[in-house]
């Protein structure tokens, strides 16, 4: 096994205490997780060493005056993003399009959490990604109706739901 190069940490980065309210992360400095922008073209410059397949970016106004939710489904070649000036609208998957049967919730610090998706009375397919690395997590789903839900996750954490 090769040894790992760089500031090698061997425990997690956390403040002082739970009371500290100074930031650990800032999510547009990480590669992959969450990473929230003003436009689309703030989207499509994020730098190749932070892009992650799968990763999700929130865009405050997609030019629309909308906020919107992607993940990226495709990581362009370093000399591609280096031709293109940075990804492409083809490299991203838009997870909250308008009217489309699909709902999409971000939840932070919560083990469970009520959802309200009002999909015209279904009951959705529940994807969970937890917003740390990128994965999709397995958890309790509770139907209460066919426009409610409750999802119980076995541990506090932060991340996105989406219904469709």
């Amino acid at each position: 096994m090769s040894n790992n190069i760089g500031t090698l940490i061997i425990a997690p980065i956390r403040p002082q205490s739970v009371d500290d309210e100074f930031p650990v992360a800032i999510a547009e400095e990480i590669q992959g997780g969450y990473h929230s922008v003003l436009s689309i073209a703030d989207r499509n410059v994020i730098t190749y060493d932070r892009l992650k397949l799968n990763m999700l970016c929130g865009v405050a106004d997609d030019g629309s005056g909308n906020f919107s939710l992607y993940r990226l489904i495709n990581v362009p070649s370093q000399v591609n993003y280096g031709i293109q000036g940075g990804t492409v609208n083809n490299d991203w998957r838009l997870l909250n399009e308008g009217g489309s049967g699909r709902f999409v919730m971000l939840f932070n610090d919560m083990d469970t959490i009520d959802v309200n998706h009002a999909l015209d009375n279904m009951y959705p397919f529940i994807m969970i990604i937890d917003s740390f690395n990128d994965r999709e997590i397995v958890c309790d789903i509770h139907y209460i109706d066919e426009d409610n839900l409750i999802v119980n996750i076995n541990k506090v954490m932060s991340g996105i739901i989406i219904c469709n």
